[in-house]
């Protein structure tokens, strides 16, 4: 045997004996009990936290398993986190060349239990600290080597199966939230390139799945939802009650709890959301459609669009989470939309209380999620119509015909039904005007969203409508126009649901002035066309001209 040849044998034998050896030394030093003795103290002492593990097997060449692994809360009570299996399996000769190839990432029965406390606050606040956010943004970037040393990373599958979530409101059982049966499978990804992703998961009974993609390197993905069937019942079981139970008065004593944010959102993210039906009390909404973009800390919808009883609706949004608050804006409109099917859905104590087609438009902007502030901030503007209806059981219909003593205002079918109203600071300024064959009532003021009303109402009432009228009904002394319509100004104070209506006397004062003035010029005229006989027309256009001068016209 050549001297090279022995060279390259014993050379061979004693790396492999050194490599057995190294094997049998990982196996001997690096034991699980040896890990766990300094891992968990480790970890322990970060998180602030107990940290339980039953089992931890080491493969050099292969990979890591660890086994029932626990993250309990702060005061030890409960799990914060619990994996049955988290297994890491990687490939150990591309190591050698600088490349960190992993096969697989498996997660199976991860289980996090989150708690948000009646004051706001969460179970893993200290987690989430600010001080830690700061310290991790003033981390300088990590630049590639200059000269190509770097470590290329490339996982090849992260799958986690069998996950569930469970979000505590300590401060309202009810509203708790419980995502089950969370799947995430992604694939091919590496830190420079984008990689597919796949998540799915069941809440209450609903089915969700979202296919997207992310890549790491600019921070930026899309990811779709689609959801067949969509019952909100199942899960707001407290909006569902609201529709069969009176509403309660407030039980906070306190002070409100504290807005959210602002928040940084370190990622750019846009998608779609498709839900093929929807259902919400006896609401049904089908085929709803929506394009998303969250960047820069501000949350888009571009398009929000669904069927709704026979018609359309629409919203545009903008959510700004860099504010307290979350400040917002936007609009949202209905075309078309069939009122007889869409108020016992919403409201069913006033199931028959309103017919017709609605067109809405409403532009809204304000800030803040608890229910207060946000009333208190929130700006709306915007018209209505509403084609082709009736109204009856209304309180405001009801006091009318109680008013007038004409029992037929309780229930009032119209041609059209229109509206303008700007609401601000809880107060807004409304105009509305009806239009019937025997009824035409126009209405301004405003109306407060505790519903103080301070309307001025003008009714306009058929001939046919005076007809058998009680002897002392307000409607005996109602002025009529031209077309024998009886006229009569009203104001309407109190609430929404006890209103107050009175003649308005300024108004009737007016009224008889400005009928004085029509009656008083129009005998003049007539007299004075006596006199001028046939003079012509010139003279007529002559008498009209100073007529109209005379009495203000």
């Amino acid at each position: 045997m050549s001297r090279k040849k022995k060279i390259l044998v014993y050379g061979g034998s004693a790396l492999l004996v050194l490599l057995l050896a190294l094997i049998i030394l990982v196996r001997l030093l690096i034991t699980p009990e040896r890990i766990k003795g300094w891992a968990l103290p480790l970890l322990e002492e970060t998180l602030q936290r107990e940290v339980l593990l039953a089992d931890v097997e080491i493969g050099l060449f292969s990979g890591i398993a660890l086994h029932d692994l626990r993250i309990q809360d702060r005061d030890g009570k409960n799990t914060l986190l619990r994996i049955e299996d988290l297994v890491l399996s990687y490939r150990f000769r591309p190591l050698l060349s600088g490349r960190l190839v992993i096969d697989e990432i498996r997660l199976v029965g991860p289980s996090i239990r989150l708690v948000r406390h009646a004051d706001g606050t969460m179970n893993i606040d200290d987690l989430l600290g600010s001080a830690a956010a700061e310290e991790t943004a003033a981390l300088p970037t990590a630049e590639p080597a200059a000269d190509g040393t770097g470590i290329d990373l490339l996982v090849s599958r992260v799958l986690l199966e069998d996950g569930d979530l469970l979000l505590v409101n300590s401060a309202d059982p009810a509203g708790n939230l419980h995502l089950q049966d969370i799947r995430l499978l992604a694939t091919n990804i590496s830190l420079e390139d984008a990689f597919p992703l796949e998540l799915s998961a069941r809440f209450n009974g609903t089915g969700f799945r979202v296919d997207g993609e992310f890549q790491p390197a600019a921070a930026t993905g899309r990811l779709d939802l689609f959801v067949e069937r969509l019952d909100l019942n199942q899960f707001l079981p407290a909006a569902a009650e609201t529709a069969e139970t009176p509403p309660r008065q407030s039980q906070q004593t306190g002070p409100p709890a504290a807005e959210p944010g602002p928040i940084e959102v370190p990622i750019t993210l846009v998608g779609s959301v498709r839900i093929d039906e929807l259902l919400y009390q006896q609401l049904t909404v089908q085929d709803i459609r929506a394009e998303y973009q969250l960047k820069d800390n501000h949350f888009q919808l571009q398009q929000l669009s669904g069927e709704l009883f026979a018609g359309q609706f629409n919203l545009q949004s903008d959510v700004d989470l860099g504010k307290k608050g979350f400040a917002y804006q936007g609009d949202f409109s209905l075309d078309n939309v069939d009122l007889q099917s869409l108020v016992p859905a919403l409201m069913p104590q006033a199931e028959k209380s309103s017919h017709g087609l609605l067109k809405l438009q409403l532009a809204f902007s304000g800030a803040g999620t608890d229910p207060e502030r946000l009333l208190r901030q929130l700006d709306a503007k915007g018209s209505f119509q509403l084609a082709e209806g009736k109204l009856m059981g209304n309180p405001l219909l009801t006091e009318l015909a109680t008013f007038l003593g004409n029992p037929q205002l309780k229930i009032l079918s119209f041609q059209s039904l229109t509206g303008h109203y700007d609401l601000r600071q809880q107060l807004a300024q409304v105009k509305v005007a009806l239009d019937s064959s025997k009824t035409r009532l126009d209405t301004s003021g405003t109306v407060h969203l505790d519903g103080q009303l301070a309307l001025q109402l003008e009714a306009r009432l058929a001939p046919e409508m005076l007809q058998g009228v009680n002897p002392d009904s307000p409607l005996r002394r109602a002025l009529t126009d031209a077309d024998g319509w009886a006229v009569l100004p009203l104001n309407i104070a109190g609430t929404y649901q006890d209103p107050k209506i009175s003649l308005s006397g300024k108004a009737l004062r007016s009224q008889a002035e400005q009928q004085l003035k029509q009656k008083l010029e129009e005998k003049v005229q007539e007299k004075v066309q006596e006199k001028l006989g046939g003079e012509g027309e010139p003279a007529r256009k002559l008498l009209d001209d100073s007529l109209k001068k005379l009495f203000g016209k």
